[in-house]
């Protein structure tokens, strides 16, 4: 069984870093997706802080209620998410 990764701020600096390269080219090209892909990616910072916050509630814990109730919400938005 694999063990959790810990990153870094640093890590995390370095891995945004890489989205430089295809914002650059986007600008560079002309194309017009550059708003939409900082707002993707600030919302995807967002909502990823908050799952990890939630799961590590979640698993302190341990209650299978609570991980229950958190399966149900998940496979409701997914189905959400494919019926819309």
């Amino acid at each position: 069984m694999m063990g959790a990764v810990d990153l870094s701020i640093d890590g995390l600096v370095i891995y945004y870093m890489l989205l430089i390269i295809p914002l650059g080219l986007m600008l560079w090209l002309h194309i017009p997706m550059v708003g939409k892909t900082l707002v993707s990616i600030v919302r995807m910072t967002l909502q990823l802080a908050f799952v990890g916050l939630y799961l590590q509630v979640v698993f302190k814990i341990n209650s299978p209620w609570l991980n229950s109730l958190w399966l149900v919400v998940m496979v409701g938005v997914a189905d959400f998410s494919i019926i819309r």
